[in-house]
Order: C-alpha cells, then sequence, then structure tokens
C-alpha cells in the first residue's frame, strides 16, 4: 500500500500494520475520502487472505494506521481470492461495503464495515462489483 499526496511526485509506504505488502481489492468511503479499505492478500503467488482467515482492513487517516475488520467474516479455512475490481461502496450514510470473492460469495457490511453478512453464496466466481442506490 502506497498513496502520493503531491499527485505521484512521492509515494508513501502506508503497509504498517497490514499482515501482507501484496493485495489488490481497494475501495474508499464516499463521504470521507480518509477512510479506505483493503484486503491483503499473502503474495502475487499465492492469492489467498492471510492464514485462512478472511479480514477487511480499514483506515481511517489514509493508510497511517489500520484496523481489522472480522465480525461474522469467516476466520478458518477461508482461502479466499478477492480480485482487484470485487470490493466497492455505495453513497448511504453510512456506506455500504460489498465484497466478492472468487469463489462465489458476496458480503456486506451496511454500517462501513463494523459488522458483515453474506449476501449470495456460490455464485461464479465474482470478478467485480459496483453498488446502486435506489431512491424510492
Amino acid at each position: 500500500m502506497y498513496r502520493s499526496e503531491n499527485a505521484r511526485d512521492d509515494w508513501i509506504d502506508s503497509s504498517e500494520g497490514l499482515p501482507s505488502r501484496f493485495g489488490f481489492p481497494l475501495a474508499v468511503h464516499p463521504h470521507d475520502g480518509d477512510t479506505i479499505y483493503v484486503i491483503p492478500e499473502e503474495s502475487d503467488e499465492r492469492r489467498l487472505v492471510p492464514d485462512g482467515a478472511l479480514c477487511i482492513y480499514r483506515s481511517k487517516n489514509r493508510g497511517d494506521t489500520w484496523e481489522v475488520l472480522t465480525d461474522s467474516l469467516p476466520q478458518v479455512h477461508a482461502f479466499q481470492n478477492v480480485l482487484r475490481a470485487a470490493m466497492t461502496t455505495d453513497a448511504c450514510d453510512p456506506p455500504g461495503v460489498y465484497v466478492g470473492t472468487q469463489g462465489g460469495h458476496i458480503l456486506a457490511s451496511r454500517d462501513a464495515g463494523d459488522h458483515w453478512t453474506l449476501l449470495f453464496n456460490w455464485l461464479p466466481p465474482v470478478y467485480s462489483l459496483q453498488a446502486a442506490v435506489i431512491d424510492r
């Protein structure tokens, strides 16, 4: 994880506190650009969540510190792969955060990542997700 604060001239390593320096899925809180979500994976050769535990990491300060989000996420034998476009947020307040796995699961949090639930199971591999809010 790296970020730039000067239009890509310099890069700041933001990976301290994460279990791995590799991972693709990244989402940004729609109302707070300092809050980001990431799912680390073991490596480019082993694209699975570390230690078989599906953990989503949230930073509320642009990656300076990270907190691990695990509420209702599988923590044992959950060797998941989440592809780079398979995490997104919606525009609700608080925002929903959504994750799709290559194993065909779609997980959702309706409270900015604090709590998670399984929305769909046994779908084909989820390569990307987008969220839309329908105003009734």
